[in-house]
Parts: structure tokens; C-alpha cells; sequence
């Protein structure tokens, strides 16, 4: 399973996954609520019923926002960047993950450069724009709901939706939701992947790489998670602008709270 999002030739140029050797990593679950503490809406629902519905979600909308969190677990400090990210049909995806930002659109990724006032394009390394593009601006980290609203259930990188399991309930971002589970990847067997949907809206509210074996309330190698998330709400062209005409609005943008 390639859940990372990397093909395999992007992945012989890089670690594979670099987000576990290079950062000292801090996490947590969100508000780590007990299992016994929110009830499952309906027992009869299932894991690839939940994953169609959500990629359902996505792919209908015509407009994502969502702000969030990325965590990464270390020994010694927390380190959280700051996640917005906006998507308009076609197919035009901005991200920005701390001070990195990123922009795809017509099949290509480009890089917002600060020093320059300029996007740079980049290779796509033989990979998917948005797959690749993500891989870098978190150096390794799977992001799978970047590219639900052009991919649906493939984002997840499971070949079948069957694979996938419930297992339990979690608040995120003060929402009651779904539990699934997945290996993480075949080269990590040791690892698995978490993801995150909301009951009430089947919205994806994040994901998590946890150690098999480890307690609910260990804290996750990397997690993701979103505060908010609006589907069809109004995104200015501006979001998505790459050309030197437009790129004043953008970097206003870049610098502003979001």
C-alpha cells in the first residue's frame, strides 16, 4: 500500500519516510476522549461504508476549506505546524503547512519562494502533483485528504475499502468520530494509519501514524488534525494565483492568519 502518496520512483530519491527520522516528533490524539465516552451512532455501520460516504462528501463539493494541525511527537518539545487548506473545482488545490505553501493546479505543483515574491514549479517525479507536492511540504507525512476531492477512496491508498476496520470512537476538534484503522505501509509493518470521520457530517477530520500495540492514550508519531472544515464556502481566485501579476494579494495572504 502506497498510503504515503509517494510513487515508488519519488520514494528512491528521497527517505521513505522522512518524517520519522528527521523531526523530533510530538503528537497527540486531540481531546484523547475514552472509548466509552461516545457512543457509536449505529452499530451496523461499517468501515468501507463510512469511507464511500466521505469520499462521497468531497468529491460533490465544490469548494474545501479546512484549518488544522500538524503534530509531530519528540522527546523533548512539541512541534505543531499550522495546515490550511482550500480546494476549488477544477482541481485547483492550495496548502500551506507552517511557512511553506503550495500551490497545484493544470497537473503541476509550484512552490511559493519568499525570497523571490515567486512560485517555482517543480518536478513531479514521475507521481501524482498533489501526492508529490504534500510528500515534500511535510517532508513525508501521507496527508490522504489533499487528494480525496479528486481521487475519493484511492486517496487512502487501500486497493479495498475492505481492508479498513472500525475500531472505536475519538473526539477531534471537539467532534465525535469513527475510528478506522489500516497498516501503515508494506516496508513499515510495525506501523499503522488511523484516520478520523466525523459522524455527524462523515467529514474527514484527520489522520494518525501510531506504533502497533500502543495504548489509546499514547501520543501518535504525526497526527493531523482539522479545527474547522467548509464545504462550499466562498474561495477568492487569488487563492490559487501563481503569476508575478497577482502575487502581491498572495503574499499578504501568505503572512495573515488564517
Amino acid at each position: 500500500m502506497s498510503t504515503n502518496g509517494v510513487s515508488h520512483r519519488a520514494r528512491s530519491r528521497t527517505p521513505a519516510i522522512v518524517v520519522l527520522s528527521l523531526f523530533p516528533m510530538v503528537g497527540a490524539f486531540g481531546c484523547s476522549a475514552s472509548r466509552g465516552s461516545v457512543e457509536i451512532k449505529s452499530q451496523a455501520i461499517s468501515a468501507p461504508d463510512l469511507i464511500e460516504r466521505c469520499a462521497s462528501a468531497y468529491s460533490s463539493a465544490e469548494t474545501i476549506r479546512a484549518r488544522g494541525r500538524l503534530i509531530l511527537q519528540g522527546d523533548a518539545e512539541s512541534h505543531t505546524r499550522l495546515v490550511t487548506w482550500d480546494y476549488a473545482k477544477p482541481e485547483r488545490t492550495r496548502l500551506r503547512v507552517g511557512e511553506r505553501v503550495a500551490v497545484i493546479r493544470d497537473g503541476e505543483w509550484y512552490r511559493y519562494d519568499p525570497t523571490r515574491n515567486a512560485y517555482r514549479r517543480h518536478p513531479g517525479l514521475g507521481g501524482d502533483p498533489i501526492q508529490t507536492a504534500v510528500y515534500f511540504m511535510t517532508d513525508g507525512a501521507p496527508m490522504p485528504e489533499i487528494a480525496m476531492p479528486i481521487s475519493g477512496a484511492a486517496a487512502l491508498g487501500a486497493e479495498a475499502p475492505s481492508e479498513w476496520r472500525l475500531n472505536g470512537v475519538r473526539w477531534v476538534g471537539q467532534r465525535p468520530c469513527y475510528v478506522l484503522m489500516h497498516p501503515y505501509s508494506a516496508d513499515r509493518n510495525d506501523l499503522t494509519l488511523a484516520i478520523w470521520i466525523d459522524q455527524d457530517t462523515c467529514l474527514f477530520r484527520g489522520w494518525a501514524i501510531q506504533k502497533i500495540g500502543a495504548d489509546v492514550d499514547d501520543p501518535p508519531i504525526v497526527s493531523c488534525e482539522y479545527d474547522s472544515i467548509e464545504l462550499n464556502a466562498a474561495i477568492a481566485d487569488d487563492q490559487f494565483a501563481i503569476g508575478r501579476d497577482r502575487l502581491p494579494a498572495i503574499a499578504r495572504a501568505n503572512v495573515s492568519a488564517e
